[in-house]
């Protein structure tokens, strides 16, 4: 259940963004769909072409890219949260996020080592509404007030999922520094 806090040299070295995501999670496989016909993954695949063909577009070409690519969002997001039996209920909780992994607090203790899929948005309106879905293992798991303080670090993670997760973590980095900045 419980492993001792990790030390500051052998925490991950990913830049961290604390935000507020709705989660989910499922033991790893269950209901698992083939990577091809995931709405997430093919959405994924075309955002990393669109960004290669949106450097060499003209101005018009790459507002056409752009619109086109928040609607996709738009609907790939909406298409993806639906109720599944396999997930258990999503929760919007306060994470601590990075390109490695996730920590956060859940209501139910996760044996370390144990593999999970989990799915996340980020509740910003900097973010995609198209969810993450990830392989991940359970790292930490700390009871603390009542809850569990869960870390789990990303497994297996596709080239264009872990493209779309570090442009979205230095999205929220520039945000955050701005507003430090703004308060300062």
């Amino acid at each position: 259940m419980s492993a001792a806090r990790p030390q500051p040299a052998e925490r991950r070295s990913h830049y961290r963004v604390e935000t507020t995501v709705k989660l989910r999670l499922r033991p790893a496989g269950e209901g698992e769909a083939t990577r091809t016909s995931d709405p997430v993954a093919a959405f994924e695949e075309l955002a990393v072409v669109a960004t290669r063909f949106r450097k060499e577009a003209s101005p018009t070409g790459r507002i056409f890219v752009d619109r086109l690519m928040a609607t996709l969002d738009a609907l790939v997001g909406e298409s993806s949260q639906g109720p599944s039996a396999d997930w258990c209920p999503a929760l919007v909780v306060s994470a601590n996020l990075s390109a490695g992994g996730v920590g956060f607090r859940w209501n139910r203790d996760h044996p370390l080592g144990t593999e999970l899929d989990v799915e996340f948005t980020v509740e910003s309106e900097h973010s995609s509404s198209v969810p993450f879905k990830l392989r991940c293992r359970v790292r930490r798991c700390h009871p603390t007030e009542g809850e569990f303080d869960l870390g789990v670090e990303f497994i297996q993670v596709p080239t264009a999922t872990q493209q779309r997760l570090i442009r979205l973590l230095f999205d929220l980095q520039r945000v955050q520094l701005r507003s430090r900045g703004d308060r300062g």
